[in-house]
């Protein structure tokens, strides 16, 4: 004889059950809070497959028991490092170990805290991964004010969650650094302020910790092993100043493919990090594919506001909709430090390709693909962009070759942006 409550308790041990008769959860809040939040609970169980593949390439760092301590009693943790420092590398570690102790696990990469307001459940263990949550670009005035609200909302909900609640955030140093000169809120900026620590690349055991750890769980030949071994190279990578996991990793993924000696390849491609682009291209997505195209247009830094506006007119025009708010941002991730670099100057944040022979490669490119040329020229937005690389008349010697049709767009363009009083305002 089965009652009410043994029926409860079967249903929650099959699970699978209870998603197929809609009627047995219909009145439940925590499924109708499933259902309704599917979207982030499919990305985090796609984030967890990547975490459990990332975790046997983690290498702790040096102050690992103190970051471990600091999230068990703060609750929270923001994590803070330059590009592909390994910020979300440590986070990952962080949450994963909650999670095996039943703790879950939430990863969230829109930038919005109010997601995570919405998932949060009251008494049930649960740890967020919030990477990058700043964005790669500095926060205006309009949106400062909502964010701060929300992160004080989520920090006071993790202090008083009885440890049931865990949050680690990641951004990068300056981008946080900028965030809290602007805040009037003294107590959020006092807990964030006590509550945040910085990845360090820069010590040589955790590099050669790395290192070994990369030629022991790749799948790599043992006869590129042996000769790694024996080539005496180990001190070369480690003192490198390019060295930073992101780049190993990239490095490591082409070990079986390298062509000649194993030092000759290692250095090399430490020498100059860009060698991987024109290989891997293709596979960035069509937001940093966008983001390339537009930050080529200019020869020296772009700041962040012109680049975004850029770029959101020519991701439209080529993807016939409109880009997400934080694609600009999901972009510069994907880019950087490799392919872009950038520096914090003048209350904003400046970007340009790392190296020429890149923007060489996708200027040639632009000028091979005519539908791509003309999207860029029909959305041009900038006088510099119209005059930097395209030719204006047939004695130009520019990088991109233009029609006579496509001179006179750029010519009118170019005329009517200089009449601009906002924009001469600005200039």
């Amino acid at each position: 004889i089965l009652a009410l409550d043994d029926l409860d308790s079967l249903i929650k041990d099959y699970p699978k059950i209870l998603r197929k008769y809609h009627k047995l959860w219909l009145e439940s809040t925590e499924e109708l809070e499933f259902i309704l939040n599917q979207e982030f609970y499919n990305r985090s169980s796609i984030a967890l497959e990547k975490i459990k593949e990332n975790i046997k390439l983690f290498v702790p760092f040096e102050n690992i028991e103190y970051i471990n301590k600091k999230l068990e009693e703060d609750s929270f943790l923001f994590i803070l490092g330059n590009a592909g420092s390994g910020k979300t590398f440590l986070a990952e570690y962080l949450a994963f170990y909650y999670f095996i102790d039943d703790y879950e696990l939430h990863y969230l990469t829109d930038r919005n805290l109010n997601s995570a307001l919405r998932l949060i459940q009251k008494g049930k263990k649960q740890v967020f991964i919030l990477d990058d949550f700043l964005g790669a670009n500095f926060l205006n005035s309009e949106n400062i004010i909502s964010v701060s609200k929300d992160l004080k909302t989520l920090l006071d909900i993790a202090k008083r969650s009885e440890n049931n609640l865990k949050l680690i955030f990641t951004s990068r140093d300056y981008i946080l650094s900028q965030f809290l000169n602007q805040l009037d809120e003294h107590i959020l900026k006092s807990n964030i302020s006590n509550s945040f620590i910085s990845t360090d690349i820069k010590n040589p055991k955790f590099r050669a910790n790395l290192l070994y750890n990369y030629l022991e769980n790749f799948q790599i030949d043992e006869s590129i092993k042996k000769e790694f071994a024996e080539s005496e190279i180990f001190f070369d990578i480690i003192k490198h100043p390019n060295f930073n996991p992101r780049l190993l990793k990239n490095i490591f993924s082409e070990l079986n493919e390298k062509k000649g000696d194993i030092k000759t390849f290692f250095i090399y491609r430490l020498n100059n990090p860009n060698l991987f682009f024109q290989a891997t291209f293709l596979r960035l997505s069509k937001e940093a594919q966008t983001l390339i195209y537009a930050i080529c247009l200019e020869e020296n830094y772009i700041c962040s506001e012109d680049l975004r506006e850029e770029f959101n007119n020519l991701y439209s025009k080529l993807n016939n909709t409109i880009p997400s708010p934080f694609f600009f941002d999901n972009a510069v991730d994907e880019l950087e430090p490799n392919f872009i670099i950038s520096k914090n100057n003048a209350g904003d944040i400046w970007f340009r390709i790392e190296n020429g022979s890149i923007r060489d490669f996708i200027l040639k490119s632009i000028q091979k693909t005519t539908p791509l040329l003309i999207a860029i020229i029909e959305t041009v937005q900038f006088f510099e962009f119209c005059i930097e690389v395209f030719d204006l008349h047939e004695n130009d010697n520019r990088a991109i070759k233009t029609t006579k049709e496509q001179q006179q767009i750029l010519i009118e363009k170019s005329i009517k942006l200089l009449e601009n009083p906002i924009y001469d305002l600005r200039q």
